[in-house]
């Protein structure tokens, strides 16, 4: 079986399209995950759009953690409770942008 790119002998077929790959053109694992670099490819875009409405979220979080006390509130239960859900957010965002714009395999 031979690499559908390359034609070297192949190391495993992807999990998304059933195509044999080399460890060249894809991930080398055996598993639910091995993926190979055209259907990687076409997951970059749907990974910058989640990355994008996961910052949105922690912007949006985040704002409403430091704006949405009033005056006389304390500040504290909002910063204990939204603050973490924005960091996990932004997180996130971090994580789907390195998806999105790395190099692969």
């Amino acid at each position: 079986v031979r690499c559908f790119i390359c034609r070297v002998p192949a190391f495993t077929a992807c999990a998304r399209c059933g195509k044999f790959y080399c460890s060249r053109h894809g991930r080398p694992q055996f598993n639910s995950l091995s993926t190979c670099l055209d259907c990687y490819d076409r997951r970059r875009p749907a990974f910058f759009i989640s990355g994008c409405i996961f910052a949105a979220a922690a912007v949006a979080i985040g704002w409403i953690a430091l704006m949405a006390p009033g005056p006389n509130d304390s500040k504290l239960p909002y910063y204990a409770i939204f603050l973490p859900m924005a960091a996990t957010s932004l997180l996130g965002a971090v994580g789907f942008f390195w998806y999105s714009w790395r190099s692969y395999p």
